[in-house]
């Protein structure tokens, strides 16, 4: 198994840095008080001042004494750029999002190799092709950040261009996600481990010949992984508009302390717990097995917690900008498919 990450996403440092890269807290934005930092994340609030000097050391902030911490503007740290980059992103629940530490590491690795990104904020519900070739004119590149292929039946072949959190490539994108192989194998050895001989799975997009998201390529291959050990139930709804009500009558199904339960999203995971929470005062990780693909739970404090499959969305964010670049040096090499390390996470 792959050693887990050294970076704990549940940090308040990580996650001050993702939403200043996303643009959740753009330049200029008063932070959270200490006092109210220090409450959020459970943390004293001597942890809370250090942290903060990390962050304007790394000149992310400016302490202002008596005032407090503010967004500092870094454009001018990327003048000079060999290849300009347009990044677009889901603006829709940005701060409970993957999408800013992904960014952290896009962001990184671009000033080590002199890149000028530009972010667009869109919603992938409502993108086009039309939109994508607007916002393409002028970069070298294009990356998708957010599972655009969920809504996007085509997109036109107009700059080379990567997609995360995608599975289809239209034939000519790359596309960086979480190993859905690896994913499959830990969560089956998961279940397996823990008794369960039934395993209800949670996902999206089932019904067609071909999967059309990475959520769909997930729940397919745990199906394939499982088959052979148990019994699968399947839940497979329409990926909803608005995720923040995803999950929220899952624990209807949720009757068997036996079986085990596994969201190919960590979003939908995290509704139906706050469901259940709501419903009986419990956590729903403590009733039953429950396994979720993603790590979201760990990348937010005010998720619940629960066993995830995750990964290092930085280093994504580093590969991501490493195959943009290698499709514009050598275009004629086509598209790659590239799968990001996984591990299993047990809930504290």
């Amino acid at each position: 198994m792959p050693k887990r990450p050294t970076r704990i996403y549940t940090e308040m440092l990580d996650y001050l840095e993702a939403m200043i890269a996303n643009g959740a807290f753009p330049p200029g934005t008063k932070l959270p008080s200490q006092r109210q930092l220090a409450a959020q994340f459970s943390i004293p609030q001597s942890t809370v001042g250090r942290k903060l000097k990390e962050l304007q050391q790394r000149g992310l902030i400016d302490l202002r004494r008596g005032s407090g911490a503010y967004v500092r503007d870094r454009r001018c740290r990327r003048s000079r750029a060999d290849k300009k980059i347009v990044i677009i992103i889901d603006a829709v629940n940005i701060q409970t999002s993957y999408c800013g530490h992904v960014l952290i590491g896009l962001q990184e690795r671009a000033e080590e190799l002199k890149c000028k990104l530009t972010l667009h904020f869109t919603s992938y519900r409502s993108f086009t092709p039309e939109m994508l070739s607007k916002y393409g004119a002028g970069y070298d590149g294009i990356v998708l950040l957010g599972c655009y292929d969920t809504a996007l039946e085509k997109i036109p072949d107009t700059r080379p261009c990567v997609g995360v959190n995608m599975h289809r490539t239209y034939g000519f994108a790359s596309t960086v996600d979480l190993d859905p192989v690896r994913s499959a194998e830990l969560a089956a050895d998961f279940f397996s481990a823990r008794g369960c001989t039934t395993v209800h799975l949670f996902g999206y997009d089932v019904g067609h010949a071909e999967p059309k998201s990475a959520f769909d390529f997930r729940g397919r291959l745990f199906a394939e992984y499982w088959r052979s050990r148990g019994r699968l139930v399947e839940h497979q709804t329409p990926l909803p508009d608005n995720l923040d009500g995803d999950g929220r009558s899952d624990p209807e199904h949720f009757t068997d302390t036996g079986a085990g339960y596994l969201f190919v999203s960590g979003t939908r995971a995290n509704g139906a717990a706050q469901a259940y929470w709501e419903r009986t005062g419990r956590k729903l990780s403590d009733d039953f097995h429950v396994l979720s693909i993603d790590g979201k739970s760990l990348l937010r404090p005010d998720y619940h917690p629960v066993n995830t499959i995750a990964t290092d969305y930085p280093a994504m964010g580093r590969t991501t900008l490493e195959e943009c670049l290698r499709r514009i040096a050598t275009p004629g090499e086509g598209p790659h498919r590239i799968y990001q390390n996984v591990y299993l996470s047990l809930k504290k």
